[in-house]
């Protein structure tokens, strides 16, 4: 649970100027509490209880309280009446996230860090002829402490889990934008466009792992680090772009509405090691390029919807994936774990029908 405080602000300094301000104080405040039953001894020093006897296992109970103040300030600067400018600055601010693990290889509780950003951000954006031309373009940079990453982890001899890890310090900046024209009336073209530039600039994570010492030795269970510092972010591809073109048909009996759709995505990884996994045994980076991402790849959608005259009813023939692209959506590794690659597929060529009623 939590509570917040915030107050904001607008001037308009000048005709042309508009400032906006605003603070906001976060107090939030997490309990947790877990309890973990084991046969065999386990190496947390949470829970320390054997047996399956309730009152022989003590609970994992633990609470966290967070203070954090956040704002934003942004100045907009308007040309004419059909462009206008902003810049802004702003903090903001994610609360902890509390993680349940398996108490063997790792904590049966651990908390995720609080992260919090400072960004900056440049925006223009305008509309010609009435409308039937608009456009903005946006330029912004993000810096992050602590940020909160979604990891499997893939330790020896356990299985793989969902946690959230800590980076000290991670970085972003890019464009994004988008252009409409509509060259007849009910025609329209619409492309949007995305650049980004994603790096860690300090993440340092550990697996466990089973060293082979020599063949008369046994082997050893460790930590061993694995560095992830300079990857990219998970889930930034550097280019994306869209476009869709709609073109609205009126008749006496009511309207035909086509629409495509086309969302070009470049390569993408899902985890931080840009792809790769994380070191076997031997700290040997060994998965081929690719195995924990997607490479770059195209995908369409058509939809066509009759609306009647008064547009109470409409139905709608849509087919999504048009040309069945087989592709990733999301992979993990667990190479250590049970020697294997996890992998959730997006869907096939999906078409359906759909049918609206308004009152």
């Amino acid at each position: 649970y939590g509570a917040a405080a915030f107050t904001e602000f607008e001037w308009d300094f000048m005709d042309d100027f508009e400032l906006k301000a605003g603070v906001r104080v976060n107090w939030e405040k997490k309990e947790f509490e877990v309890e973990d039953i084991r046969v065999t001894p386990t190496i947390n020093v949470c829970v320390d209880g054997i047996g399956g006897n309730p009152n022989n296992t003590p609970s994992c109970k633990t609470a966290a309280t967070f203070l954090a103040t956040t704002g934003v300030v942004a100045l907009t600067y308007d040309f004419n009446s059909e462009v206008s400018s902003f810049i802004k600055y702003t903090r903001g601010w994610k609360g902890p996230q509390f993680n349940i693990s398996n108490g063997a290889s790792r904590d049966t509780l651990s908390l995720a860090k609080p992260e919090s950003i400072d960004s900056v951000e440049f925006g223009v954006s305008g509309e010609w002829f009435d409308g039937r031309i608009s456009a903005n373009a946006n330029f912004f940079f993000y810096r992050y402490e602590n940020y909160q990453v979604f990891l499997f982890t893939n330790d020896f001899s356990s299985p793989p889990q969902r946690i959230v890890q800590n980076a000290n310090a991670a970085r972003l900046y890019g464009a994004d934008g988008e252009i409409s024209v509509e060259p007849i009336e009910l025609l329209t073209f619409k492309m949007g466009f995305s650049w980004l530039e994603s790096a860690f600039l300090d993440f340092k994570d550990s697996g466990i792992r089973r060293i082979i010492i020599g063949p008369n030795e046994p082997p050893r269970i460790a930590e061993v680090p694995i560095d992830f510092t300079g990857n990219r972010l998970p889930n930034t591809p550097r280019f994306k772009i869209t476009g869709t073109i709609k073109y609205r048909m009126e008749f006496n009996f009511g309207s035909l509405t086509p629409v495509y759709n086309v969302v070009f995505t470049d390569d993408t990884f899902f985890d931080p090691s840009n792809g790769r996994g994380a070191p076997n045994n031997q700290g040997d980076i060994f998965l081929p390029d690719f195995t924990i991402g997607q490479k770059a790849l195209m995908l369409h959608d058509f939809r066509l919807t009759y609306a009647t005259p008064e547009e109470t009813m409409s139905a709608a023939f849509w087919i999504r994936n048009l040309t069945n692209e087989v592709y990733k959506q999301v992979g993990f590794d667990a190479t250590s774990t049970a020697g294997l690659v996890g992998n959730f597929l997006g869907d096939p060529r999906t078409y359906g029908l759909s049918v609206r009623f308004a009152y």
